[in-house]
């Protein structure tokens, strides 16, 4: 393995990194050393050393528990030498000038040992100026036995300055992913989706648990490997729980038929472990292998038997399966490269969690627009048809406010409209001194066409001679139903002379109206006019309601009359003030 060294070469002792090839350097015996009996200590000159290019799994390790391995220590000139190891399979003992300088974990002098966690360590080498040699004793009854991952050497800032750069990219993974989790678990919980979210939300935390577990920083954040181990160990035992638990919550209404039991029995792996580690010799540590073989299994039958499914569900589908997928082949990289099948390959398993934990939070954001698009769209419509319904409504409102200002059968003003309009007119000529004519005219011997000929004969009558009477007024004029057979026109601004004229017409062309009876025969129709016209006056009357209703009563004497002189005729009157 290639090691970077930085030394203090130059006489302004400025930092010149150098690289060195540790290979070459390491050897290792297994079995414990001889001890000497005279002085009790560790025999290292012994001439059963083997070299060995890197010690990060030695060979033939068989039933042996203990290797010693030893280290030649490049020449250089360091303040303060510290030597950085990744990690060790699985307690230590570093001695150098035959002194004990470094310990993790514990082992008995019959040479067992418990598994204490999988810290990196720092470990001093200033005691090695002399014989430029480190003794390093191993203890592991885990598959590998050896000094893993990197190995430098270097000032202790210079290495607790490159823990740190790599911690921090570590935590911010985790931290990203235990917010992204939390913020999928919000907005799951806002969409009703409880129990999708509450498995996501899981698993996120499970995720960045686990991340941090492993990171450089846990280990400065709390100086406890084992529990660290404990954390990181389980989070990943549960991680195909919370895969199978998330699966079957998103497939509730037809949950693949592997769903429940692949919960249960990737729940009861985590549980058996946890069991055996209490009441038994077995340490969860030695679960790691039977666990990756676990868990590729259980993904790719929880993988094949969703496949179906996840198309079906669309693009919200495939963003789960594309998070599964992701999770799965980094964690099988990260397997295959932790038991040297592979090259090593650093955090990958890190980028897959990251890939899975934004893939469930995309499937929100996907499912919140298509919600929004579908809001839209919803209100869009529902707007379209708000405008249409006011729309109906306004055209219902005048159609009843049409009728009931209109006579159903004429479809001229019924006397209460044209009493309205009226009562309008007649204050507007009183105010500009304007003249105004009232007319008042009834169909002559109108029950007897009803008698004679029906009801129906009679509106016929009244139709035909309201269309014909109305053709002749003017626009501005008011034309309305008084009664049964009773009509009133109200002529604005009309002088008496133009007055006169109009109503001579409009009773000339009602005379010359003429009516198909059953019978095949023709009927002519006569009315007898009453007109009373208002002159512009100098002094307003103080009710210009009071001069509607005198209006309307003197046009109605004038009216009958006519009437009492034989009918089929016109009476002109003036207005005459009443007291």
């Amino acid at each position: 393995m290639l090691l970077s060294a930085p030394l203090s070469a130059s006489p302004e002792n400025e930092r010149q990194p150098l690289s060195l090839d540790f290979d070459g350097l390491w050897s290792y015996s297994w079995g414990d050393l001889p001890v000497s009996e005279t002085t009790g200590t560790w025999q290292f000159d012994h001439p059963h050393w083997t070299p060995i290019r890197f010690p990060d799994v030695i060979p033939d390790k068989g039933s042996h528990n203990i290797a010693w391995i030893r280290l030649q220590v490049p020449e250089g000139q360091w303040k303060n030498p510290y030597l950085f190891i990744n990690s060790v399979d699985l307690t230590l003992q570093v001695f150098a000038a035959g002194r004990n300088v470094y310990q993790f974990g514990e082992i008995t002098p019959e040479g067992e040992s418990h598994f204490a966690g999988w810290p990196w360590h720092l470990v001093p080498v200033a005691d090695v100026s002399g014989s430029g040699v480190m003794y390093f004793r191993v203890f592991s009854d885990y598959p590998f036995l050896g000094l893993s991952g990197e190995i430098s050497l270097d000032d202790k800032s210079e290495l607790l300055e490159r823990v740190y750069a790599r911690g921090l990219p570590g935590t911010f993974i985790a931290i990203t992913v235990l917010l992204v989790g939390v913020i999928s678990m919000i907005l799951g919980m806002i969409k009703k989706d409880r129990g999708v979210a509450l498995a996501n939300g899981c698993l996120s935390i499970d995720l960045a648990l686990m991340i941090f577990a492993e990171n450089e920083f846990s280990q400065l954040v709390w100086l406890d490997p084992l529990t660290w181990r404990y954390i990181a160990a389980f989070t990943y035992f549960m991680i195909p729980v919370f895969l199978a638990w998330g699966i079957r919550e998103w497939f509730k209404r037809s949950p693949p038929k592997v769903a429940a039991p692949m919960l249960v029995i990737t729940l009861l792996f985590p549980v058996t472990v946890a069991l055996l580690s209490v009441f038994s010799d077995f340490s969860f540590v030695n679960a790691y292998p039977y666990f990756d073989v676990f868990f590729i299994v259980s993904v790719l039958v929880l993988w094949a038997g969703c496949y179906a499914r996840f198309r079906r569900v669309g693009s919200q589908g495939l963003l789960v399966l594309f998070g599964i997928t992701a999770l799965f082949v980094s964690l099988l990289l990260d397997m295959l490269s932790a038991h040297g099948l592979i090259d090593w390959i650093g955090k990958t398993g890190q980028w897959g969690l990251v890939f899975y934990t934004f893939a469930s939070l995309a499937v929100y954001l996907v499912k919140d627009w298509k919600q929004q698009v579908m809001l839209h769209s919803l209100t869009h419509s529902l707007e379209h048809k708000v405008a249409e319904r006011t729309r109906e409504l306004n055209e219902s409102k005048l159609q009843l406010e049409q009728l009931a200002r209109e006579d159903y059968l004429t479809k001229i003003l019924n006397r209460r409209a044209f009493m309205e309009a009226a009562a309008l007119e007649v204050s507007n000529a009183l105010r500009y001194q304007r003249p105004l004519t009232l007319v008042m005219f009834d169909v002559d011997h109108f029950k007897q066409i009803n008698d004679d000929y029906g009801h129906a004969m009679g509106d016929d009558v009244l139709t035909e001679l309201t269309r014909a009477l109305k053709a002749e007024c003017r626009e501005g004029d008011l034309f309305g139903r008084y009664g049964g057979e009773e009509f009133v026109i109200l002529l604005n601004s009309t002088e008496t002379d133009q007055a006169e004229n109009l109503v001579k017409r409009l009773h000339s062309v009602l005379s010359q109206l003429q009516f198909i009876e059953p019978s095949g025969g023709v009927l002519n129709i006569t009315a007898s006019f009453g007109v009373v016209s208002l002159p512009p006056l100098q002094k307003m009357p103080a009710d210009s309601g009071l001069l509607l209703d005198q209006l309307l009563m003197q046009a109605d004497e004038a009216m009958y009359s006519v009437k009492n002189g034989g009918r089929n005729g016109i009476q002109f009157r003036e207005w005459v003030a009443v007291a």
